[in-house]
């Protein structure tokens, strides 16, 4: 069975499949090689999957890792441009930054703390604020930007009022005519930095398809969960043991309880490198607990001790895959 991990990231466009095999690059792209596994696939998916004409397939395989095209006509997989670093890693800093309120429109925006932050989390007290563009950009670096206040804030679209390495690119507004992308209260966006075109890359819009993204390697082995989105799931109203929200491809969970609640694990989005942004929104405390029984044991966190999200904190967790969650960051 070399195929051992099969699953679709639902929702966006283009469509992306995450494969796990023992197979090599020469064989995942010989002709018919989906065809010889039909039955493995199957059961990965409790019944008959369907591939679709031009489906990207994100395949960690013997001796790599990369981004490949589904051929129907062949029944294989095709190596895209540069695919053996695509899921290499992004470049992703370990600090959650919340910034004062913003008072003025912002170009170059520097908040103290944003040159070592993976997520930005930033508040407007008045209606209209822009940022044009975010300085301490390099090749491959990943940023998660929060609207943790409760006015809307503008990402300018290649604005000219920040410097050119500064600015932000949105490939969804290309050609709409829209110059901002808005930024509502409680949404959040990621960003990529694009080394060749030195520019912050909205990637969760899924919109990239044929941008050239170029992901740098990262030691620590780091994936990119890109095409995901912002979800709130239900007030949980009990202790939760392998916590299974519904909530598709999405990065950031917004959070909240109907008392002091504690979460053991979390049994969904288990791929290797996967991060997912956990913020508390409700007025109750969310003890993350460590190493608890009360989950399976690659459900569960792995961390110094239990963590406690009090209202409005957050966390970054990432799957070490095959084993658990891991802590990245945590605000204080």
């Amino acid at each position: 069975m070399p195929i051992t991990s099969l699953a679709r990231d639902w929702g966006v466009s283009p469509s992306m499949v995450r494969v796990v095999t023992t197979d090599n690059l020469s064989t995942i792209t010989a002709a018919q090689y989906l065809t010889t596994q039909i039955e493995a696939i199957n059961v990965f998916n409790y019944g008959n999957f369907t591939w679709v004409p031009g489906d990207l397939a994100g395949i960690i395989y013997n001796g790599g890792e990369g981004i490949f095209v589904y051929d129907d006509i062949n029944k294989t997989f095709i190596a895209t441009s540069g695919s053996s670093s695509i899921l290499s890693g992004p470049v992703i800093y370990g600090g959650i930054v919340t910034t004062p309120d913003i008072v003025t429109n912002q170009d170059n925006f520097a908040p103290t703390g944003q040159d070592t932050a993976s997520v930005l989390r930033i508040t407007a007290n008045t209606t209209e604020i822009d940022i044009s563009g975010m300085a301490n950009g390099t090749a491959g670096r990943y940023m998660i930007v929060s609207n943790a206040g409760s006015e809307t804030i503008y990402l300018e679209h290649e604005d000219g009022d920040s410097d050119a390495e500064n600015r932000f690119f949105f490939p969804e507004l290309v050609d709409q005519g829209v110059l901002a992308y808005a930024l509502a209260p409680t949404d959040s966006v990621e960003l990529l930095y694009d080394g060749p075109t030195q520019k912050w890359v909205h990637i969760n819009s899924g919109a990239t398809a044929g941008y050239n993204l170029s992901f740098a390697n990262n030691a620590s082995g780091h994936k990119l969960n890109a095409l995901s989105k912002t979800v709130t799931p239900p007030t949980i109203t009990a202790d939760e043991n392998d916590y299974a929200p519904d909530v598709g491809n999405a990065s950031v969970l917004n959070l909240q309880t109907d008392a002091s609640r504690e979460i053991t694990g979390i049994a969904v989005n288990k791929f290797g490198g996967y991060i997912f942004v956990l913020y508390n929104v409700g007025a109750e405390n969310i003890v993350l607990k460590n190493q608890d029984a009360g989950s399976l044991a690659a459900n569960q966190f792995l961390m110094a001790g239990d963590v406690t999200l009090t209202p409005n904190a957050c966390a970054v967790i990432q799957y070490s895959s095959g084993f658990c969650w891991r802590l990245m960051s945590t605000t204080v």
